[in-house]
């Protein structure tokens, strides 16, 4: 198994973006990005094994998607993947806690308002030997 990146050109950003969709649906991984003349390319990724009929199948899909939005396909490069290495780092991955952020229900807005009212000072307890600040001014402008 490898990583197939293949490289398409396109005049701009928009034509660039309207590609994505397409690639997407293909089952391809995409970086769209500036390349500094006012072009863009977008890298276009996708696991497979590099075989004739398949690189053949993909270059005329490519081609496809690019010419009608004035894009070039500019060709591919393969990239083996250490399954063994993959599959080890899957396994951690799945041994690692994952985070999944605590969501409280939200209580009544108005009973919670109304509990903050009913609170006041004499509610709170305080230790006697702590001296009590003193009010600090208010700045009236």
């Amino acid at each position: 198994m490898h990583e197939l990146e293949a490289f398409i050109y396109f005049p701009n950003e928009s034509n660039a973006r309207r590609a994505l969709a397409a690639l997407h649906e293909a089952g391809y991984a995409t970086y769209p990005e500036p390349t500094g003349d006012g072009r863009w390319v977008v890298e276009a990724v996708i696991r497979a094994a590099p075989m004739p009929e398949y690189v053949a199948a993909m270059r005329k899909h490519l081609r496809g998607v690019a010419g009608p939005l004035g894009g070039m396909y500019d060709g591919w490069s393969a990239i083996p993947i250490d399954e063994e290495a993959e599959a080890e780092a899957a396994r951690l991955a799945e041994l690692e806690p994952k985070f999944e952020p605590k969501v409280e229900a939200e209580a009544d807005t108005e009973e919670s308002a109304e509990a903050q009212e009913s609170t006041s000072d004499s509610d709170l307890q305080t230790d006697p030997e702590v001296e009590k600040a003193p009010a600090s001014p208010t700045a009236e402008g």
